[in-house]
C-alpha cells in the first residue's frame, strides 16, 4: 500500500518538476528573444 502511494507521489512530483522546467524554459526563451531584437 505504502509502496503504491510512494510511486504515485514520485510520479506526481516528476510531472510537477517537468511542468516548472517547461515554464522556466519558456520564460528564458522570451527573455532571450527580447534581448536579440
Amino acid at each position: 500500500m505504502m509502496e503504491d502511494l510512494r510511486a504515485v507521489m514520485h510520479e506526481e512530483t516528476e510531472n510537477f518538476l517537468k511542468m516548472l522546467g517547461k515554464r522556466r524554459i519558456i520564460r528564458l526563451n522570451k527573455l532571450s528573444s527580447h534581448q536579440v531584437s
